[in-house]
């Protein structure tokens, strides 16, 4: 069965990439935004994807110069964000031109994550980049589907 979905997929157009669970209840995966490489996880309920603002140069993020805006969510009070846009991601092979990301403060997200004993995150995959490549997650393969 399960290697019966992945060829349906494949031949859809479906690119496989391979998940880890963190510890913490969430599927983590290894990327690459512009040609560096970042620990992220898996978020559907997360309306976009984020970088952890500290994460922001390891990335070569570049950030418009509208003045910043307020984020709700993220089991936090309103926090500021910062809007980029044109980066490459590279998702084990993968790979979405120009996508938008929004640079985020996420010690909060971080500090819970290491009390779950899980590792630090650099940022989230939200359901902008789910959704857009029509995103199919198979849990007990442990596999994320795009096209």
């Amino acid at each position: 069965m399960k290697n019966a979905l992945s060829a349906v997929l494949k031949k859809q157009g479906y690119h496989k990439i391979f998940l880890r669970n963190n510890g913490a209840g969430h599927f983590k995966l290894n990327l690459k935004i512009n040609g560096a490489a970042g620990n992220f996880i898996i978020d559907t309920g997360a309306s976009h994807s984020v970088i952890d603002e500290v994460s922001a140069g390891k990335f070569s993020l570049k950030f418009s110069d509208k003045a910043s805006k307020d984020a709700g969510g993220l089991g936090n009070s309103a926090l500021k964000t910062r809007k980029s846009t044109g980066n490459m991601i590279d998702l084990k092979g993968f790979q979405i031109k120009k996508a938008v990301l929004i640079a985020i403060d996420l010690s909060h997200v971080n500090d819970t994550l290491k009390k779950g004993g899980s590792g630090r995150i650099d940022g989230v995959i939200g359901s902008d980049i789910l959704k857009k490549h029509k995103a199919l997650i198979d849990y007990s393969e442990k596999a994320l589907y795009l096209k």
